[in-house]
Parts: C-alpha cells; sequence; structure tokens
C-alpha cells in the first residue's frame, strides 16, 4: 500500500499471522514482500493506491506458487502414506 501507516499495520500483522502460522505447522506467505517489487509498486500508484493490474497479480502469484505447490505436494504425500 502506499499508505505508510497501513503498510506498517499489514507487515505487523503479517509478522503475527507467520508466527501463528510456524506454531502450526501451516505454510505462510508475506506477501508484504511486494512493497520491494517494482511492478507491485508502479500499478498500485497507478491505480488505487491498494490493488494492481495483471502485472501486479502476476508478481503476488509468482510469490505465493512456490509455497503453495510445495504445501500440495506434501499433503499429496501424507495422503500416499497414510493408505
Amino acid at each position: 500500500m502506499l499508505d505508510r501507516q497501513a503498510s506498517k499495520r499489514a507487515a505487523d500483522l503479517a509478522a503475527a499471522m507467520a508466527q501463528v502460522c510456524a506454531t502450526r505447522g501451516v505454510p505462510f506467505v508475506d506477501v508484504t514482500e511486494l512493497s520491494a517489487d517494482p511492478v507491485w509498486s508502479r500499478e498500485i500508484a497507478a491505480g488505487d493506491a491498494h490493488h494492481p493490474f495483471a502485472a501486479g497479480y502476476a508478481s503476488l502469484a509468482a510469490l505465493v506458487e512456490p509455497v503453495l505447490l510445495r504445501w500440495l505436494a506434501g499433503m499429496s504425500a501424507d495422503l500416499r502414506h497414510s493408505t
């Protein structure tokens, strides 16, 4: 977000959620990293200051995809071992 206070709150919330997820063994993706992505930053600045356009969402997907794929692979392995 372009609003520094809102970005700080989001970072604080992300840190707290990361701790909760770690405690429960649940994957967590810190999307606040996108604030350093030039595509994301440029697109939210050009829009409503919160939502990017397609290329920004592609950056988000690139950040989330590897974590999601590892999680799904782990679930698949767990299912194979449980049968």
